[in-house]
């Protein structure tokens, strides 16, 4: 029987024009790399998919948190090893229950930085994390077990969380963690903002972006499913997410996501009994981060105080 989607009763919907157009312009390095796949990928397609999966798994630049200096100097930085590699994150110490935040792809934790202050005036104690090869952490590339296991070793150095806030990719992994050490990590509460449902989703867009041929597609699931064992079709959100041992999800979408479109809340909600959903609209899949409605709802979900 499928399970009934939640809505929370009054939907946060904001002023369409703040969203920044985009004006589809592509980076120049774009039609070189789909003339080089389309022209390697016939060839050597096994070789082709080894360099777009290393392409996949590289973030574009490093995310530096313009504007976010006066709360990170307010923060207690520190460092776990994860993989050997160093990992950044950070603590703003309180007395209450901790919650985690887990940043998307190409970013890093100062991206989750508005939630740090409303969320300490609750009483929570905040903790946010680079993840590898974001941020301030060492790594030039990571994929989701590795991103994955760099949150595990700062839950461990802190001994447990009771709640993690994850956005975007870093919900994905948050999880894919949560599902694989359910025992070691549980949860009471757990929320996902504009989070993707599906691995061959994203290979799939990634594959149709960069034009690579049918065989290099074929070839990158193999080459995935080679590494790390576990056949791509199979690590969905929706799926996973039955083996956490988390309490209540919140899976926080917008309607108009034009990065992560909101089938992928819908799906997740309709596959994990203790989710219900929060839709918002004109938000977009970053802005949602520094809404105002959207923090106070979230630290209300965490507070148990949220009206459905």
């Amino acid at each position: 029987m499928e399970t009934p989607v939640h809505h929370l009763l009054n939907p946060i919907v904001a002023e369409k024009s703040p969203i920044p157009s985009r004006n589809g312009k592509l980076p120049a390095i774009v039609p070189w790399l789909r003339l080089y796949f389309g022209v390697v990928g016939r060839l050597l397609p096994k070789f082709a998919a080894g360099q777009a999966l290393r392409l996949f798994g590289t973030p574009r630049g490093r995310y530096q948190g313009k504007g976010t200096k006066s709360i990170r100097t307010k923060s207690k930085p520190f460092t776990v090893k994860s993989d050997g590699l160093k990992i950044q994150a950070y603590l703003w110490e309180n007395d209450g229950p901790t919650v985690l935040l887990v940043h998307g792809w190409e970013t890093g934790g100062m991206h989750m930085s508005s939630f740090v202050e409303p969320l300490c005036a609750l009483g929570f104690q905040v903790v946010a994390i680079d993840g590898p090869a974001h941020g301030n952490s060492q790594g030039e590339q990571t994929n989701l077990p590795h991103f994955a296991a760099a949150i595990f070793s700062v839950i461990q150095n802190l001994g447990s969380v009771n709640h993690i806030i994850a956005h975007s990719f870093g919900g994905a992994a948050s999880v894919y963690l949560a599902s694989q050490y359910s025992q070691q990590v549980p949860l009471d509460k757990m929320v996902l903002i504009n989070v993707p449902n599906r691995l061959e989703r994203i290979i799939g867009d990634f594959a149709r972006f960069l034009r690579l041929p049918a065989k290099v597609e074929l070839a990158m699931q193999e080459g995935i499913m080679k590494k790390f064992e576990v056949d791509p079709k199979e690590i969905q959100i929706s799926k996973m997410g039955k083996y956490m041992e988390v309490n209540e999800i919140l899976v926080v979408h917008d309607r108009f996501d034009d990065i992560v479109p909101l089938y992928n809340g819908l799906e997740i909600v309709h596959g994990l009994e203790q989710a219900c959903l929060l839709e918002c609209e004109n938000l977009g899949h970053n802005r949602i981060l520094k809404n105002p409605q959207v923090i106070t709802r979230i630290g209300q979900f965490l507070k148990d105080d949220l009206k459905y």
